[in-house]
């Protein structure tokens, strides 16, 4: 039922131009567009830092600008372009990368991947992933402000741990979006259409895009979207029927665990309503659902019961695609030291068995040492945040129901800092 995922060192990939190989190929500058929540091209949702647009370009003219040229000309000679980072280092970690699972899943386009002696190339692309805004509902435990606009309310302890790097505005990509719609025959040459966020249910400007695609088109189109599922209707708009005008549609919800864990890292969501209204759509025609989480220091204990629920839920998931968290570094999994650890370990090997998927994370944590400095920022982030939101749930609790062991107090934590910095 659900996705696996490939297994080994990353392999050279043949491209649609014979004789051309390159272990760093990558397929999406060549058939793929990420919009930012800023209004930017970049090249995925990995690589969001440097766009590829230059000030004042359309959608169109940036397709094919010195930018996009230059990505893909490192990418088919071998080169790893830092702008990628992200999956050179877990191919490093020995995990398999996004580069490396979209190739797996779109096999059949590479045959068709060309390009022109200058890397420019003569197709539109035909998967557009978009990120609607920074605006979301939710302020998850480990999300930034890039994501979710509410988080600015917690910079005040955020940048006590993490000084620099955060967005204080709220994001509206319009000109992007208006720029997509007046590209010639885009749409008639997009196979998938993708929505993250923020939260692209409620935001207006998903519904405009839409609208903007002519009704004889939608038909074959496949949209996609990264969502948390709080509403199946906002405002005047039923998502229901306006999926139903397209080709297909896939829900990847986005969660990060299940129960008390979804509610403990997800504040200001609810997941009984989560889950009422995955089952409502479960049973829609045309519409499939998937579930989308990240791996880190907060629910890594938390994984075997979360594919076991999956497993025996009457929801029948597509796939898993569990992302592990790199930033920051105090809330990755690996952060857990010693005894966390070894319960950690034991735990995800113990359940290799019935969940192949366990694997790919114990692989994570033990080629990923932990860092004192960066737990005891873990335990005195999260004493933070608790101490503010007071939920019903600590991080005392889960370790104890998921581990079995009790979590040491902040004054040991202090200790281990001073014995670390002597």
């Amino acid at each position: 039922m659900h996705k696996r995922f490939l297994n080994g060192e990353p392999e050279s990939v043949m491209s649609g131009k014979v004789g051309t190989q390159s272990s760093t190929f990558c397929m999406l500058p060549f058939m793929h567009i990420y919009g930012s929540a800023g209004g930017n091209l970049v090249p995925c949702c990995e690589a969001q830092e440097i766009p590829l647009n230059n000030p004042g370009e359309s959608a169109e003219e940036t397709w094919n600008n010195q930018n996009y040229r230059e990505l893909r000309r490192a990418l088919l000679n071998g080169e790893k372009p830092s702008r990628c980072n992200v999956c050179w280092h877990n191919e490093q970690s020995g995990i398999v990368s996004n580069r490396l699972q979209w190739q797996k899943d779109n096999e059949s386009y590479l045959e068709e991947t060309s390009w022109n002696d200058d890397y420019s190339v003569d197709h539109k692309p035909s998967w557009v992933e978009l990120k609607v805004s920074n605006f979301c509902n939710l302020k998850c435990i480990m999300c930034s402000t890039h994501s979710s606009y509410k988080r600015v309310q917690d910079l005040d302890i955020i940048t006590k741990y993490q000084k620099d790097g955060h967005e204080t505005r709220l994001l509206r990509p319009t000109q992007l979006f208006d720029s997509l719609n007046e590209w010639p025959e885009l749409w008639e040459s997009v196979n998938v259409l993708q929505f993250t966020g923020g939260e692209p249910i409620i935001n207006d400007e998903h519904y405009k895009l839409l609208e903007g695609i002519p009704d004889s088109i939608k038909a074959n189109i496949k949209l996609r979207y990264a969502t948390n599922i709080s509403h199946i209707k906002f405002k005047k708009y039923d998502l229901i029927e306006i999926w139903s005008k397209f080709k297909h549609t896939n829900i990847k919800v986005s969660m990060d665990g299940v129960g008390d864990v979804y509610n403990y890292i997800r504040q200001d969501g609810d997941w009984d309503t989560v889950y009422e209204n995955m089952l409502k759509l479960s049973t829609v025609p045309n519409i499939d659902l998937a579930a989308g989480i990240t791996v880190q220091a907060h629910n890594i204990f938390h994984m075997p019961e979360f594919y076991r629920f999956w497993s025996q839920s009457p929801i029948d998931l597509k796939f898993i695609t569990a992302n592990i968290l790199q930033t920051p570094k105090y809330l990755a999994p690996s952060v857990w030291p010693d005894e966390y650890r070894d319960a950690i370990l034991e735990k995800l090997h113990g359940a290799y068995e019935w969940y192949p998927e366990m694997s790919r994370f114990s692989t994570y944590l033990e080629n990923n040492q932990p860092n004192i400095l960066n737990y005891s920022k873990m335990r005195k982030y999260t004493r933070d945040i608790e101490n503010r939101y007071k939920k019903g749930i600590t991080l005392k609790d889960m370790i104890r129901q998921h581990l079995g062991i009790k979590l040491e107090g902040m004054d040991i934590v202090h200790g281990r800092l001073n014995d670390y910095k002597d």
